[in-house]
C-alpha cells in the first residue's frame, strides 16, 4: 500500500487507466481503477475513503459529472478532478458546483497530472 494517499481512477480507456495507475503507484499512491460509473461507484461505496478521484466526464454507463456529485456527497474530503477530451464552455463551472477541484483536458502528460494532484493534496481548497 502506498503512503501518498488513495486514488480512484474511473475511465473507460484502458490504456489511460493503466498509464495513470502505473504513474500514481510509482509515486506511492494506493490506486483503484474502474472502467465505468457502476464499478467506480462500487469502489467508493465498498472501500475505505479515497483522497483523490480522477473521473472521466463521458463514461459508457453514466455522466461522469453525476458520479463526481455522488462521490463528493459520499466522501466530501476526496479531491475530485474531472478528465475530458470534450470541454464545453460551462464544464468547469458545472464540475466545481458538483465538487470537482479542476478539469483536466485530454490528452495530458501523466507525470504532470501526478504533480498537480500532489500539489492539490498539500493545499486546502480556496
Amino acid at each position: 500500500m502506498g503512503t501518498a494517499g488513495r486514488i480512484l481512477i474511473v475511465d473507460d480507456e484502458a490504456l489511460l487507466r493503466w498509464s495513470l495507475g502505473e504513474a500514481f503507484r510509482g509515486a506511492g499512491f494506493d490506486v483503484a481503477e474502474a472502467p465505468d460509473a457502476r464499478s467506480g461507484r462500487q469502489q467508493f461505496e465498498d472501500a475505505r475513503p479515497f483522497d483523490v478521484a480522477l473521473l472521466d466526464c463521458r463514461l459508457p454507463d453514466a455522466d461522469g459529472l453525476s458520479l463526481c456529485g455522488e462521490l463528493h456527497r459520499s466522501q466530501p474530503a476526496c479531491v475530485c478532478f474531472m478528465m475530458t477530451a470534450f470541454r464545453t464552455p460551462n464544464l468547469a463551472d458545472e464540475a466545481a458546483r458538483l465538487g470537482a477541484r479542476d478539469v483536466l483536458d485530454k490528452p495530458f502528460d501523466v507525470e504532470r497530472v501526478v504533480e498537480l494532484v500532489r500539489r492539490h493534496l498539500l493545499q486546502p481548497p480556496a
